[in-house]
């Protein structure tokens, strides 16, 4: 039977939707946030797979990042996009430490890096005449890292594993129960707020909406998702494309900051992922399912992103 609803005097209601947006896509997953401090001496050469900020709030230091060199100093706001290579020098004669808030986030649209997308600027300065806004940002930097320090402490969780490797960093795998759960999105609600407030501080550097993604790039990676199964290699995703092999190269890493077969082996690992915790096919199965035809091989790929093995992951994500 239909149902309907029939208005009485005395009803109020504003107009009825279901709301959707073009950003329900949205992926925003935290992976640290801290206050460091670094000695005088210190120095950075890496390329990290995470969208990275930093505020400094005192020393200076001379950064290196993509094609330009920057002198750091207290107010500097900082966003790398994934796979920049970050190299960090003492200034001259320089005796300060060096302090700073940082925080790594997977931020992603549609498998697409949030601050590519919105064109971010790499360096801006907060602090001027006007410190209201570097104010604000430390202290919801501050909060945000007290609340996730609260959350993986050894008394909050004292499930807390560390499992191995992985970029070099301990991988921290946690098992939540209710309460922790409740703490869980309370901090995911504080990196909402994070983000909203960086992009609002550097909204008048930003374009009125975010790049669009070149519509070729979409079809290859549709293409790729659905057809993880097959032999995906560049020749045939260049053909694909109806372009040229370092053209479909050089599109993949202007937008994703990856290779095409990057790209490949990630939406397989991600695939793998999705299947260990919702199925209990044989981890060969899987494997096999979504293009890995040697164990070996994916074993290896699976390890190196996520610090464990596949078997390991299943039992800690599912509970068991």
């Amino acid at each position: 039977m239909e149902e309907t609803a029939t208005k009485k005097k005395g009803d109020r209601m504003s107009s009825f939707y279901v709301f959707r947006s073009s950003l329900d896509d949205l992926e925003l997953k935290l992976r640290w946030a801290m206050d460091v401090q670094r000695a005088p001496e210190w120095t950075l050469d890496r390329i990290n797979p995470y969208t990275i900020g930093w505020l400094v709030l005192a020393g200076s230091r001379t950064l290196h990042a993509g094609s330009g060199t920057h002198v750091l100093g207290r107010g500097d706001l900082v966003l790398f996009p994934p796979q920049v290579r970050i190299r960090v020098a003492p200034g001259h004669e320089e005796r300060e430490p060096f302090r700073y808030l940082a925080l790594g986030c997977e931020a992603k649209r549609n498998a697409f890096d949030w601050v590519s997308l919105y064109r971010m600027p790499l360096l801006t300065n907060i602090a001027g005449a006007d410190d209201s806004s570097f104010e604000r940002l430390a202290a919801l930097w501050l909060e945000l890292i007290a609340q996730m320090n609260a959350l993986v402490s050894p008394a909050a969780a004292p499930s807390k594993r560390i499992v191995g490797q992985r970029d070099r960093h301990p991988t921290l795998l946690l098992e939540f129960g209710t309460h922790e759960a409740i703490a869980y999105l309370a901090l995911l609600g504080k990196l909402y707020e994070w983000l909203g407030l960086v992009m609002a501080i550097v909204e008048p550097q930003l374009p009125e909406a975010p790049g669009a993604i070149d519509p070729r790039l979409q079809r290859i990676c549709a293409h790729i998702r659905e057809h993880l199964h097959l032999e995906l290699q560049l020749p045939d995703l260049a053909k694909l494309a109806l372009l040229s092999e370092s053209h479909l190269r050089l599109l993949f890493r202007r937008q994703l900051g990856m290779s095409p077969m990057k790209y490949v082996r990630e939406a397989r690992l991600q695939r793998v992922r999705e299947l260990l915790i919702a199925t209990d096919r044989r981890i060969r199965d899987i494997a096999e399912s979504v293009g890995f035809a040697e164990q070996s091989r994916f074993s290896t790929a699976f390890r190196k992103a996520e610090g464990i093995g596949p078997q390991q992951y299943r039992k800690l994500r599912s509970g068991v």
